[in-house]
């Protein structure tokens, strides 16, 4: 008797991270979002009874009708309702009996949505919302938002050895169904580095490696820089990889004082390398070369690593190529969060480099004819060791 009486109702938004989508894009998306429901339907036996795109109060909107025979409940009827605006994504779904897709409550369902247009906004500081832990060698303090799915899917990962250091956190834009990766790299070599140390070191490990030559890669010297520390800026586009056409672009940041640097890499589209969620990155991170130390024993592999986690955009390289950058490639860990130690800095898998010589004498001035850097798969993935 109570056979085909089920109702589902659901009510979701998601917003983006990048900048403002304008028509074309929402026209692209909307689309992508109608079809994703209609493959899925009619690939189950779905007919599809309506579909249309209008603009209403500013917005775009999509509307589509599937029928389909449900084992359990008869014959049912998806009304899928979706809005786009330049910020936000909203879905309004009802799963009913046939003879009830039309009802007073089904349109009043509908009806009853006011939606507007804006970005969400939170009182709450960042300090008190992410969790901000310092690096395993003590050279910067980065906040980790908690996992959270869309938006931060994954914990971060963590590497590190004698002297040299990286976290990866992978965000995701619902709206665009795009990847950001969000990588740092913390060195400490044997000596101060010079300006031509820094850009050598940018060029070879961050930007070889997408295989663009660097006379096609301007380092841009920040203004606020100083005899004590030097800031660094880089943006160029690259070859995305095969499957994920987004990847197009890379944003750097880097910073320098005495034998310590800090490089902040950004690698994902166009649009979410210019948006000002990564400026909020770049700067809540901080940079403190006084607390270097050298990685303690019990900082070792992290127990209960899982393991790589299946993601679906690459994972990027740590610097270089050579056999550091091979282990750190495979045998990438979670991070495990322990509640007891909370401010005891960040853990995460220990690898041991290879033996390196240190730098040599400080190099001359930059000319036309310095030697180009070599490629990524030859280059130290990690500073020499430091010598006293």
């Amino acid at each position: 008797p109570y056979k085909n009486a089920l109702k589902g109702y659901i009510v979701r938004t998601d917003q983006t991270i990048g900048a403002g989508l304008n028509s074309k894009q929402v026209e692209v998306l909307l689309e992508r979002e109608l079809n994703l429901y209609e493959d899925f339907y009619v690939a189950h036996g779905g007919d599809v009874k309506n579909r249309k795109v209008e603009t209403t109060m500013g917005n775009t909107m999509g509307e589509l009708m599937i029928s389909y025979n449900d084992p359990a409940f008869g014959e049912q009827i998806v009304r899928v309702k979706v809005i786009f605006s330049t910020s936000t994504r909203l879905e309004q779904i009802l799963i009913a009996p046939a003879d009830s897709i039309n009802s007073m409550m089904t349109r009043d369902y509908f009806d009853s949505l006011t939606f507007e247009d804006g970005l969400r906004v939170s009182d709450k500081k960042l300090e008190t919302v992410w969790n901000h832990k310092m690096s395993p060698l003590g050279l910067f303090t980065i906040g980790i938002p908690p996992v959270s799915d869309p938006y931060m899917p994954f914990e971060p990962k963590i590497k590190y050895s004698k002297n040299a250091e990286s976290v990866t956190l992978l965000f995701k834009d619902p709206i665009r169904n795009e990847g950001l990766y969000y990588n740092v790299y913390g060195y400490h070599f044997n000596r101060n580095l010079s300006v031509y140390d820094a850009q050598n070191l940018l060029m070879k490990n961050h930007v070889a490696k997408h295989g663009i030559k660097p006379e096609y890669v301007r380092v841009t010297i920040d203004d606020k820089s100083d005899k004590k520390r030097k800031y660094y800026k880089m943006f160029f586009d690259i070859k995305p990889p095969a499957g994920f056409p987004y990847l197009q672009s890379v944003k750097i940041n880097a910073v320098t004082e005495g034998q310590s640097m800090v490089v902040q890499e950004i690698t994902t589209s166009q649009s979410l390398a210019l948006a000002p969620f990564v400026d909020v990155l770049f700067k809540d991170l901080k940079f403190h070369p006084q607390h270097y130390h050298e990685p303690l024993d019990d900082e070792a592999v992290v127990e209960g690593a899982q393991g790589p986690h299946e993601m679906d955009i690459p994972t990027p390289d740590v610097p270089g190529g050579g056999s550091l950058a091979a282990k750190l490639r495979s045998t990438i860990s979670t991070l495990e969060k322990d509640e007891k130690e909370k401010n005891a800095g960040l853990k995460g898998e220990k690898v041991e480099a290879p033996e390196l010589k240190p730098l040599g004498a400080m190099p001359p001035e930059e000319t036309e004819d310095s030697e180009e850097p070599a490629p990524a798969e030859t280059t130290p993935a990690e500073p020499p060791p430091a010598t006293p």
